[in-house]
């Protein structure tokens, strides 16, 4: 992925968590139609848990940005 040549780190927090959310609702997609698959499902289920981490994360870092004024 290609960083816009202008982007603040505020907005590059933010663009991280508009990604993030868009690969949680995959994955939750994905999660869904493992029903008969249990060993995909718990990897899929395992990846859900990393996405979540990140999403936490940049949550974080953008909430640290806005409070030191980016």
């Amino acid at each position: 992925m290609i960083t816009p040549v202008n982007e603040t780190p505020l907005e590059g927090a933010t663009r991280h968590i508009v990604e993030a959310e868009r690969r949680w609702d995959r994955q939750i997609d994905l999660v869904a139609k493992l029903a008969g698959n249990e060993a995909a499902r718990a990897a899929a289920e395992e990846k859900l848990l990393e996405i979540r981490t990140t999403l936490r994360l940049a949550r974080v870092k953008q909430a640290l940005l806005r409070a030191l004024g980016d």
